[in-house]
């Protein structure tokens, strides 16, 4: 990578707008792993190790998206096809990402498992409301920068549709002069990682003033799953709640 200049985080992040992990039947459904299909090789436990270092290899990603086999197989592709309508835009109910608030949130060098450390700014547009929002994002780690435009809109209740695409910097630079005057960047540093087959990010903000210090963790799951991450503090569930969006926040 170095020979061509590339860092594993301009890989992962700038060359793909999305990632969708499909887990392996190796992975909660070995009796349906079997080597008649020619690309299986390996053995249900080597087959479990190359899922894992798979998975690790995209956490950091800001839409990874995983899916588990804790349904029927028709279930899992239709979960994936969710997926791919709201990559798209598509105005399909899908997965929502949920959100948490926690209280004494770990520092990243206390957590045992494997994570990638990013620091994001947000910055709201003009012509924003609270169920129409266009932000920009920023997302460093390391030497790696990553530029996004994310809108996001509320059709009535439980109903959202996302458009989410990376950009240059020139682009965001350009962009950048449309920020509202009447909103704040805000600052947090975001720990991505796995969990219960989920896609999670445990940000902690930094700016606005007001909320510094306050953790808040995503997680990209059912509204029926309850699987959580036991080693965290979770304070109230905040999903759908106005007062704890970016929009609300940056006031």
């Amino acid at each position: 990578m170095s020979r061509g200049g590339y860092t594993l985080e301009t890989l992962r992040d700038q060359r793909y707008d999305a990632v969708l992990h499909l887990f392996s039947a190796a992975v909660g459904a070995p009796k349906f792993y079997n080597h008649d299909n020619a690309a299986r090789y390996e053995t249900v436990d080597e087959a479990k190790a190359s899922d894992e270092q798979l998975r690790h290899m995209y956490i950091g990603h800001p839409r990874l998206k995983l899916i588990d086999n804790s349904t029927s197989f028709q279930q899992k592709l239709d979960r994936g096809l969710d997926f791919v309508y709201e990559v798209i835009g598509h105005n399909k109910p899908q997965h929502q990402m949920r959100r948490f608030a926690v209280r004494d949130a770990p520092k990243p060098a206390d957590l045992k498992i494997p994570h990638v450390v990013v620091e994001v700014k947000i910055s709201v547009l003009t012509g924003s409301t609270k169920d129409n929002v266009r932000m920009l994002f920023r997302r460093e780690q390391g030497a790696s920068i990553l530029y996004m435009y994310h809108a996001l809109s509320y059709e009535g209740v439980g109903f959202k549709t996302t458009m989410q695409h990376n950009i240059s910097q020139r682009e965001y630079t350009n962009m950048l002069e449309q920020r509202d005057p009447n909103h704040v960047d805000v600052l947090k540093t975001a720990i991505s990682f796995t969990e219960n087959g989920h896609f999670c990010e445990l940000s902690t903000f930094h700016e606005p003033e007001w909320c510094a210090g306050y953790s808040s963790l995503y997680v990209d799951c059912d509204k029926d799953d309850e699987t959580l991450p036991g080693w965290l503090k979770i304070d109230k569930d905040t999903t759908g709640n106005s007062d704890y969006s970016t929009y609300a926040v940056s006031l």
